[in-house]
């Protein structure tokens, strides 16, 4: 389903290690750490900056992901390693090119209906797993912005898809749909 349902099944550390060519998993992020992302041009990439409220950012794109630009996530905040199952960061914000997640082709198994949104000024959706909320999924001209909480939490999930922007301003739509 989601990518935050991924991110659950990695152990913090092996997470961090995935991501430590582009973001520092301890220190947060730098301009130098950064400059590799801001000049990804597979599609135009989305974040909430190098902290959100007190949540620094610990993990973000590596070369494998940007070479298969198949989506990138920015992950914030700390979590607590319980055991073999791994845990998930509070924040994670996916990016993915419109053209592999379509606003038609999102939901899946168990998935209700979406419910429409705006967030600035562009189409959204929340999506609930049963009775339970899941993410918000902001359709952005080149780029689907998928915002997951942990825990759920569909007021933060709006608060943040409002203040996402981009990264790597300087990129045209990407070429990662042609």
């Amino acid at each position: 389903m989601g990518g935050m349902r991924l991110v659950r099944a990695l152990p913090a550390s092996v997470l961090c290690l995935a991501a430590s060519t582009v973001i520092a998993c301890d220190d947060g992020a730098s301009g130098t750490q950064l400059s590799q992302t801001r000049k990804f041009d597979r599609f135009p990439l989305y974040w909430v900056g190098a902290s959100y409220g007190h949540l620094p950012l610990r993990a973000g794109t590596d070369d494998e992901v940007k070479r298969r630009a198949e989506s990138v996530s920015f992950l914030y905040g700390d979590c607590k390693d319980e055991g073999d199952s791994g845990c998930a960061l509070p924040i994670e914000v996916q990016n993915s090119p419109r053209c592999r997640r379509l606003p038609r082709l999102v939901g899946g198994a168990g998935s209700r209906k979406p419910r429409r949104l705006e967030i600035q000024g562009r189409p959204a959706a929340a999506f609930s797993d049963e009775d339970r909320f899941d993410r918000i999924e902001v359709f952005f001209a080149h780029t689907t912005v998928v915002v997951y909480t942990e825990p759920p939490n569909e007021r933060l999930a709006k608060h943040i898809a409002r203040d996402v922007k981009r990264v790597n301003p300087g990129t045209g739509p990407g070429t990662a749909c042609q």
